[in-house]
């Protein structure tokens, strides 16, 4: 099968898949469930097993997520020479569950061959998951080697951030070497996304951990190592959250002034304002998912197909994952929408 026609086959087959999903129109048949029996049949079509509320929403979670990895991996293996870009975008599960790994290990007395449950990406995996628990072995020849000589130096906040900034860094240079004529746009919409989980990441250091300044900065993700504040200023991820850092967060008027209005949680007059990271989170994110269904019919190839199916579903599973847990704990669903800033067109 020619190149032209697997990615038109591949563009087809994602279009159905995306009929079918539970967002934009499709998100309010996530607002009719009542239970979480009702939530299974409505993904699966099968009968539910008998689980406790917490298990039964942690295996929804887990069996939809399973799905839709099933999904790309085989859509990925159609193509005789699978994208570097498109392997290193699937990799995120590798290094969500590396930290959670670790975070098990570090919590058990390191003897137990357990594991907590969770996802795989064979063959496209970094990791050696059958040498578990031998840290070492695991982690061996991959990207994430220095983990086995340095994870137990650092604690798991440090960790997950040298994680989280090698992740980004070799997505985006596996992305500036791919030979696609979806390039551009694709990189287009990884910048926006990746500065607004730094301006995120930023708020909640300052909001929840009372940090500024130098502080912040530091734990900015930036596409090169820096040596100095100026070189932060100048990255194409940092400088602009850089900015925001003269911003008072309790002042509304200052977030009013830039390019962020549309993501701030609005004043309240019977309250101190203070700008809220899971409101411009949310707002950010469903912007976000806009681009990415907009994006995903302006270009057929496969690289462009795939990766904005990705950003798409895993859109949709953190909205699964926010209708579970208001089932889970008694809340109304219907809160759901407003949570999330989610609209159903």
């Amino acid at each position: 099968m020619k190149d032209t026609a697997l990615d038109s086959y591949v563009y087809a087959k994602v279009c159905g898949m995306l009929s079918k999903s539970f967002v934009g129109k499709g998100f309010s048949r996530l607002l009719s469930v009542a239970s979480l029996e009702e939530l299974w049949h409505l993904l699966f079509g099968s009968a539910c097993p008998h689980l406790s509320s917490a298990e039964l929403a942690e295996m929804i979670e887990h069996k939809m997520e399973g799905l839709f990895l099933e999904k790309y991996i085989s859509l990925l293996n159609f193509h005789p020479q699978q994208p570097q870009f498109l392997v290193d975008l699937i990799r995120l599960y590798d290094y969500e569950n590396l930290k959670e790994l670790l975070f098990f290990f570090t919590k058990g007395d390191g003897s137990s061959p357990g594991k907590p449950e969770m996802n795989h990406i064979e063959p496209f995996s970094m990791l050696q998951y059958d040498m578990w628990p031998n840290i070492k072995a695991l982690v061996d020849q991959s990207p994430v080697a220095w983990c086995a000589e340095r994870w137990e130096t650092l604690s798991q906040v440090e960790l997950e951030a040298q994680l989280d900034l090698q992740y980004v860094r070799d997505l985006w240079h596996s992305l500036c070497n791919l030979k696609d004529s979806a390039r551009d746009s694709i990189k287009m919409m990884l910048k926006e996304e990746l500065l607004m989980e730094n301006l995120v990441w930023s708020l909640r250091l300052r909001v929840y951990f009372g940090m500024e300044g130098e502080d912040v900065l530091q734990r900015l993700v930036t596409l090169k190592d820096v040596s100095h504040t100026g070189e932060i200023y100048r990255d194409e991820l940092a400088g602009p959250v850089a900015k925001t850092l003269d911003y008072s967060i309790h002042n509304y008027q200052d977030w009013c002034k830039g390019d962020y209005t549309p993501f701030v949680n609005p004043p309240d007059d019977n309250d101190i304002w203070t700008i809220d990271p899971r409101w411009v989170y949310n707002a950010a994110h469903q912007k976000m998912f806009y681009r990415w269904k907009r994006q995903f019919h302006q270009n057929h190839t496969l690289s462009h197909v795939l990766y904005c199916w990705f950003k798409i579903k895993r859109y949709e599973l953190d909205c699964i994952r926010a209708v579970t847990e208001c089932i889970r704990l008694g809340l109304p669903v219907k809160q759901v929408g407003d949570l999330l800033k989610v609209s159903v067109v």
